[in-house]
């Protein structure tokens, strides 16, 4: 188990983490609807929810329960074979990158914070340009816990050179 430094809330971290993970699947699942000229009423609609629903989930970047996630799954589907198209294959929303997140989320339980880091620099480096978009979109305000956690981070774990690189 690993052992956080007093100045990195572990928790706040991995909060952060699967809110990234969220909008790079939200993204995914985005993409895929804009690609098949499916609109997201229609997609509300067909999950048997009102016009916003599906909308208001994806732009707050809602953790939504699996129950929420398998019927709009099964409605992108349905208005797909309707369409005349092949349902999506699952592996088109989580890609490697969202996967990666998932991972070194948990890894955060089970590893140094040093040696993750090592390991994943350029990965937490990464990472803020999900908090610039968060910032941006009001998703989290910069004294936000989750926000200081990242900062935190970064500061004890990776130089200001490979900060600016």
């Amino acid at each position: 188990m690993s052992v956080c430094p007093p100045e990195i809330n572990k928790s706040d971290l991995q909060k952060l983490l699967h809110k990234v993970v969220l909008k790079r699947f939200f993204d995914n699942w985005t993409k895929e609807i804009k690609e098949n000229k499916i609109l997201q009423v229609e997609l509300s609609r067909a999950a048997g929810r009102n016009d916003g629903a599906f909308n208001k989930s994806f732009k707050n970047l809602e953790d939504i329960q699996i129950t929420t996630f398998l019927r709009y799954w099964s409605a992108l589907n349905n208005v797909l074979v309707e369409k005349g198209k092949k349902p999506l294959d699952f592996i088109r929303l989580l890609d490697h990158q969202t996967a990666k997140t998932l991972i070194i989320a948990s890894e955060l339980n089970i590893f140094e914070f040093q040696e993750l880091a090592e390991r994943e620099r350029d990965f937490f480096i990464g990472v803020k340009v999900y908090i610039d978009v968060f910032l941006k979109e009001q998703v989290y305000y910069s004294d936000s816990k989750e926000v200081l956690a990242y900062q935190a981070f970064i500061k004890r774990y990776i130089t200001e050179e490979d900060r600016n690189v």
